[in-house]
């Protein structure tokens, strides 16, 4: 889905509406936001409705889940870098009642026009109600190729098949996909090419019942930090 399309169709039904509300004070929604921006060595700002909430977020750095209403139903989020203040993206979302929103900023600033992707918002909505007898994880595409190389699409697979889990997933995109609880290991691949393989975890434990984030981030042959690497993210999970 493209999430900047939805945020300008939002925005402009508020604009010619006029409405500025509709939920209550007892509506909640919850957001949080995750630097996976390489290179910048202040890091980033997250800004929320036009003020700064986190300032110089290092890269593997974010804040913790924030809770709000949605009595002011649009919200808008920019990322900064903190360096120069420019601004890298900006996105508008519409609030729902019990909806978590995880803010991934993921891409390279001043990347070579056309090949690495650049520096931009992935707005990942999280379906927090509890995944029964199973493990409920959302891949996020946050991984760059070397400098002159086109940043691919990628499949995932785990352990055990050799169909992928999540196909042809482009830069910036996130896709749900179900598991047992086990521990498996997550490879990396370019999309549909089967000796593309980049990346390999190491074992990963997925509890039943659980909600997991996958992104995949970082830059072909960069040194660490920001070596090619998948991070895990627990997610708060609503019993239903």
């Amino acid at each position: 889905m493209n999430w900047r399309l939805v945020a300008a169709a939002v925005a402009a039904f508020f604009v010619m509406t006029g409405c500025g509300g509709g939920g209550s004070n007892e509506d909640k929604f919850f957001y949080r936001f995750t630097n996976a921006i390489p290179f910048l060595a202040s890091g980033v700002d997250f800004w929320v409705d036009k003020q700064p909430e986190a300032v110089g977020v290092a890269y593997d750095s974010g804040t913790d889940y924030v809770e709000t209403d949605i009595e002011k139903v649009t919200m808008f989020f920019d990322v900064l870098d903190n360096a120069t203040g420019e601004f890298l993206d900006t996105i508008a979302w519409k609030k729902e009642d019990e909806q978590n929103l995880h803010v991934f900023a993921v891409g390279i600033k001043n990347g070579p026009v056309g090949l690495q992707p650049p520096a931009q918002i992935s707005p990942v909505l999280v379906n927090r109600t509890t995944p029964q007898g199973n493990v409920r994880i959302v891949f996020v595409n946050g991984y760059c190729r070397k400098v002159g190389t086109q940043t691919p699409h990628v499949d995932l697979l785990r352990s055990g098949q050799i169909q992928p889990v999540v196909a042809d997933l482009a830069f910036a995109g996130s896709r749900t996909f179900v598991l047992p609880g086990g521990t498996f290991t997550l490879t990396a691949r370019y999309a549909s090419l089967i000796s593309g393989e980049f990346l390999v975890s190491d074992p990963i434990d997925f509890v039943a019942g659980k909600i997991y984030i996958v992104l995949l981030e970082g830059v072909e042959d960069a040194m660490a930090p920001y070596n090619p690497k998948f991070r895990v993210f627990e997610e708060p999970v609503r019993d239903p």
